[in-house]
């Protein structure tokens, strides 16, 4: 069953790419090839409308353990048991 929000904030690209810092958030292992396009390709694209992320000075992208063990295998875990996010930078020199 999808899950559709019955409420949303709405922001446009335009506005985002005038932030000075973003923060994308994504979990959920079914996101996982797109956030893979997405690290692994620099290319701007209409087919992925956050490669143009990759335009902006400074942008870290935050996922979910599962999202990343399914791009990079792995599985850490901190003392507690519980699972640690993992983080990606998109931007930086070019």
């Amino acid at each position: 069953a999808t899950h559709v929000p019955k409420f949303a904030i709405t922001m446009g690209i335009g506005t985002i790419m005038k932030a000075k810092k973003i923060l994308l958030v994504v979990s959920g292992a079914d996101k996982a090839a797109i956030v893979k396009k997405l690290i692994n390709n620099r290319a701007i694209s209409t087919r992925i409308p956050a490669s143009i992320l990759h335009l902006h000075q400074d942008v870290t992208v935050l996922l979910d353990m599962e999202i990343a063990s399914a791009i990079w295998g792995c599985n850490h875990e901190q003392d507690s048991g519980e699972e640690l996010p993992h983080y990606h930078t998109l931007s930086g020199p070019r």
